[in-house]
């Protein structure tokens, strides 16, 4: 058991090279700076060719006996950078399309939707592209599992391409992994030279 802990950090790396490469994403970088019995914190991990997904810091915590129940105390993702072509000429993600691949590819698994519950979830993501920046806020929790029904609340705020917006978006993961939700736009504004909206606000229902 000693061996095992002390080359935990190598155990774990060598585990998520494998599990990427069996997806054909490229690793740049990833550091393992904490791994404990509560805690596991990744710093400056970067995929892709042209290392079109970047990520500063990546903190989950949780406690042993939530753990046993798939259950996250919090999950913190700062210093998110997304690198997208809008060309039309390669995939949007460029070498790290295969991640989109994969989710098609299993829309009909219904293991696919099975979140893990998580107390607090925080996270920024900027996006950038040659035709401009959105950066996407989000903060909330997904909650443990309910006679087999999953709810997932979070809160966001998006600015970018002329656009702000802050809102909620709730969703119902249901027994048969059908998800209802509801986005709801509680303060939005666009300014463009084409359009000026000043304020706007609605909610609409989706399944």
């Amino acid at each position: 058991m000693s061996i095992l802990y002390f080359s935990r950090y190598a155990l774990l790396e060598m585990l998520l090279t494998q599990q990427l490469q069996s997806r054909n994403i490229p690793l740049q970088s990833i550091t393992l700076s904490n791994i404990s019995l509560n805690n596991l914190l990744i710093r400056d991990l970067s995929l892709g060719a042209r290392k079109e997904l970047q990520i500063e810091q990546i903190d989950i915590g949780w406690n042993l006996s939530g753990l046993i129940k798939g259950e996250l105390e919090t999950v913190s993702i700062n210093g998110v950078a997304i690198l997208l072509d809008l060309s039309g000429n390669q995939p949007v993600l460029g070498s790290l399309h295969s991640i989109t691949a994969s989710s098609n590819d299993n829309k009909g698994d219904h293991s696919a939707l099975l979140l893990p519950a998580i107390s607090r979830l925080q996270t920024d993501i900027a996006f950038r592209s040659e035709q401009g920046d959105l950066r996407i806020n989000l903060s909330g929790k997904i909650n443990p599992r309910e006679a087999l029904d999953q709810e997932v609340l979070i809160d966001f705020r998006i600015a970018g391409f002329s656009l702000e917006t802050n809102g909620q978006f709730n969703a119902t993961i249901d027994a048969m992994q059908m998800i209802l939700g509801r986005v709801m736009i509680t303060d939005g504004s666009i300014s463009r030279p084409e359009l000026e909206i000043a304020q706007f606000n609605g909610e609409a229902t989706f399944k």
